[in-house]
């Protein structure tokens, strides 16, 4: 897929889902080291929270966040996506 081509995948997203997860890919065989690909918002475990832990984050709606700033600091994705809980 060359550049043009996600970014219109990234702009689909937006305008369907809200909002777009990219992953960027350390690849050295990549022309600048890296690649990026598109995760779908629906991977995204909404159904994993945990309150309060011990490192001052805690984990709402699949995003772990720090207490403090309200800052997304990793999101956790669904291992089976063959089970779509959204149909």
């Amino acid at each position: 897929m060359n550049g043009v081509d996600f970014d219109r995948q990234v702009i689909f997203n937006y305008l369907i889902d809200g909002e777009v997860f990219i992953l960027k890919h350390k690849d050295p065989k990549s022309k600048f080291g890296i690649r990026y690909s598109v995760i779908d918002s629906l991977d995204v475990d909404t159904l994993y929270n945990v309150q309060a832990m011990s490192d001052n984050t805690k984990v709402v709606m699949g995003i772990k966040l720090d207490v403090e700033t309200n800052r997304p600091i990793s999101y956790f994705i669904r291992k089976n996506k063959n089970a779509d809980f959204y149909l």
